[in-house]
């Protein structure tokens, strides 16, 4: 399966690492709206595509997502890469209210939660 990873501030060149090195997934793409982080993953990983936002990394043919960026973006990141079919890992907290987590975890049921 490919994975797209949005976000490569704090924690997403870990995730960048971690995907490079799966024998389970490959590390096809990231996005960061800050183009010199986003230069330094594409340097760093040649075959990773770079997008300059989420919408386009979201309309690529990536099988799954990771979501590393501040915490107020994660439930509406989440909820667009669910609605584009997308398996979605998020990293901690998955969003900033119970309620928009609640929101969220009904996709499981859509088989699109991973």
């Amino acid at each position: 399966m490919t994975a797209g990873l949005i976000g490569v501030g704090y924690w997403g060149p870990n995730l960048a690492r971690v995907l490079q090195q799966s024998t389970k997934w490959e590390f096809a793409a990231c996005c960061d709206l800050a183009p010199e982080k986003l230069h330094r993953i594409v340097q760093q990983y040649p075959v990773v595509r770079g997008f300059d936002s989420p919408a386009e990394l979201l309309r690529s043919d990536v099988d799954a997502v990771l979501i590393a960026t501040p915490i107020c973006t994660h439930y509406d990141l989440a909820l667009q890469a669910l609605s584009a079919g997308k398996h979605v890992f998020v990293e901690k907290p998955l969003a900033e209210s119970a309620g928009k987590i609640d929101h969220l975890s009904r996709w499981r049921a859509a088989g699109s939660w991973c």
